[in-house]
């Protein structure tokens, strides 16, 4: 008999795990050669440079400060963060093609819809922490409308060059912003007002940040935000939205812990790292902390074991009690010792995706867990 001309399904998932290597490796090796072009030719203009200065507009001072090494150890980063997140893949493929509970638990894992109540608890808990990360925008933007001269659009609004509203223009689109917010929150289908309210909270952000350093205080709640998004355009609330909120929220700190062994390694645990970063703070209670080396040591072992334990949240789902309590002494830790963030951090509200009711919550890996 001939053979047929389609693929068998393990040839085609082979063949697809080859080309997504193949175009890693591409995109990969044309990451190295823009890096090697902006660190041997900073002042020349190219499409890659141009986008670099969007990006991170210092990066010509940075250079200078910290020289072509610190570069090539971040290029070096990238690599092993694709080589890791590959054998992540391929041991998940190889359990879920080996594990004889794994594929009846991984359909279950991403199957059903919220319940109506379940949803309502959804909408609630979002649109009262967006109300909460934003109820000040107004009057910041409104001051910072007098510093004008300052205003640096970055991002995509760098890419666009948006210029900066004038205060009444502020006003009413945070005026709209809230009101397409309210909206959303009481009409489970306002899908319209649910994207309006998510797009203008990103736009504003972005004039906040246009007048200085980028920081991460709304990052997680912003990504949280386009698998909102998800809910409001289907006939019913999929399960699968909610649990891409549960792996966003997993992997943004699982990367923080990975991203202080690979880049920091073991200097990352020395006593002197921390001991740095509290003094540089200068509060009374990390001044205090600096003074003990060995307590330094501990508190870095146990902040990068706690992000790296938010992993668990996906092997059971019944230890997330543990672990956002984790998560809520870290972000205490760094607010009492070096004064970031605060007592109500907008990362600690973005945990309470994690207790929306699903009707079904079969582990991972473990079967029959919960």
């Amino acid at each position: 008999m001939s053979r047929p001309l389609y693929l068998s399904k393990k040839s085609a998932l082979l063949g697809l795990l080859l080309g997504l290597a193949g175009l890693s490796l591409a995109a990969y090796g044309l990451f190295l050669w823009a890096m090697n072009l902006l660190l041997t030719q900073p002042e020349a203009d190219t499409l890659w440079h141009r986008l670099a200065d969007q990006a991170y507009p210092r990066w010509r001072v940075e250079l200078a400060r910290l020289g072509h090494p610190f570069f090539a150890q971040k290029a070096t980063q990238v690599g092993w963060r694709l080589g890791l997140s590959w054998l992540v893949l391929l041991l998940g493929m190889g359990l879920y093609r080996w594990h004889p509970a794994w594929p009846q638990q991984w359909r279950r894992y991403w199957a059903g819809h919220l319940s109506p109540q379940a949803a309502g608890c959804l909408r609630a808990w979002y649109w009262l922490v967006f109300g909460y990360c934003t109820y000040d925008w107004c009057w910041v933007l409104a001051k910072l409308e007098s510093l004008r001269p300052f205003y640096s659009p970055t991002g995509i609004l760098g890419l666009v060059q948006m210029p900066l509203p004038t205060t009444e223009w502020l006003w009413a689109l945070c005026g709209l912003m809230y009101g397409a917010a309210i909206w959303a929150w009481v009409r489970p289908k306002a899908a319209i007002a649910a994207s309006l309210a998510i797009v203008l909270f990103v736009l504003l952000q972005g004039w906040l940040y246009s007048f200085h350093k980028l920081d991460h205080t709304f990052a997680l709640f912003t990504l949280l935000s386009y698998w909102i998004l998800v809910g409001y355009w289907q006939p019913q609330w999929p399960v699968w939205g909610v649990r891409w909120m549960h792996l966003t929220v997993v992997w943004v700190y699982v990367s923080a812990g990975l991203e202080k062994i690979l880049v920091g390694g073991w200097a990352w645990f020395q006593p002197e790292t921390l001991q740095t970063y509290l003094r540089l703070h200068e509060q009374p209670l990390g001044l205090w902390l600096a003074q003990y080396p060995w307590l330094c040591s501990l508190m870095a072992v146990m902040a990068v074991g706690l992000e790296l334990a938010f992993g668990l949240v996906l092997w059971r789902l019944r230890w997330r009690s543990w672990v956002v309590l984790g998560g809520i002494l870290f972000h205490q830790s760094t607010y009492q010792l070096m004064g970031v963030g605060g007592l109500l951090s907008p990362w600690l509200l973005c945990y309470g995706c994690l207790w929306i009711p699903l009707p079904n919550q079969p582990a991972v890996i473990a079967p029959n867990g919960r």
